[in-house]
């Protein structure tokens, strides 16, 4: 059993290894792409179309990033326009608004990733040049890796596991997958509701809408904030700022949710 576990955490090991040298070989192939594209002499064919791509997607950035500082400085004219109690909401349309140009950006630096990674792989026919030798001796690393944790498994597949193993892996599993089923259904409707009623207390906690309020309570009378806002803001703080919260928690507990399914039904 020890030897078993020895092996299985080489096994382990070497599949971090593994993931980390793709990782590593995808990033030298895109910089040789990159490299090749941007050596105009030795463009031709497939290449050049390449770099007339890349080209495109340079300039769609620029536009974006002019398009995001437009956005953000429509955000602070209209701040300044608005009055105080509508701060959240002209705030939360900016946020909304750079959040999209945010995605479309990601999308197009996806694009130029591709295309970078496509030429890199053009260019390993022909280069010779450092970057190329780089993706030669990380792929030599990377089939060693792969070669030795195939040893591994196929040496631990030769041993199967005893029946009560066998058995208290599978109750392991059952056991994990009730724990976050009960994590699920208690944990991640209520919290929400606490975000928001954690916010609500930090503004009654910090913040007051009377002068009289603040005095007292910064000589240690009475409870409450001492930050004094006017009444108008207040009550915007109050009802914005928690219902923001529970939505913001609420995503992410939707996408927690999501990715721990994509990866139970990958598995």
């Amino acid at each position: 059993m020890i030897d078993r576990i020895h092996a299985q955490l080489d096994a382990i090991r070497l599949g971090v290894r593994q993931r980390d040298l793709r990782r590593r070989e995808q990033v030298a192939l895109a910089r040789l792409g990159q490299a090749t594209l941007a050596a105009g002499g030795s463009r031709e064919g497939r290449l050049a179309a390449l770099a007339a791509e890349a080209v495109t997607a340079r300039s769609r950035l620029a536009a974006l990033a002019e398009e995001r500082r437009a956005a953000l400085a429509h955000t602070r004219a209209a701040l300044a326009a608005a009055p105080r109690w509508m701060a959240p909401v002209v705030l939360v349309r900016g946020a909304s608004a750079r959040a999209v140009l945010r995605q479309r950006r990601v999308a197009i630096e996806r694009t130029i990733h591709e295309l970078h990674l496509t030429a890199g792989r053009l260019a390993m026919a022909t280069a010779t040049s450092p970057a190329a030798r780089e993706v030669q001796a990380i792929r030599a690393a990377l089939a060693g890796t792969v070669s030795e944790r195939d040893r591994r498994l196929s040496a631990l597949d030769a041993r199967p596991l005893s029946p009560w193993m066998t058995r208290a892996r599978a109750e392991g599993e059952h056991f994990g997958g009730a724990v976050w089923i009960q994590l699920r259904s208690q944990l991640m409707p209520k919290a929400p509701a606490l975000a928001g009623m954690a916010v609500g207390w930090w503004i009654t906690s910090t913040y007051t809408d009377s002068h009289a309020r603040s005095i007292l309570r910064s000589v240690g009378i009475g409870h409450g904030g001492t930050h004094v806002v006017s009444g108008s803001t207040y009550k915007a703080m109050q009802f914005w700022l928690p219902l923001l919260a529970a939505a913001m928690c609420a995503y992410v507990g939707q996408r927690i949710a999501a990715a721990v399914r994509e990866g139970r039904s990958a598995g």
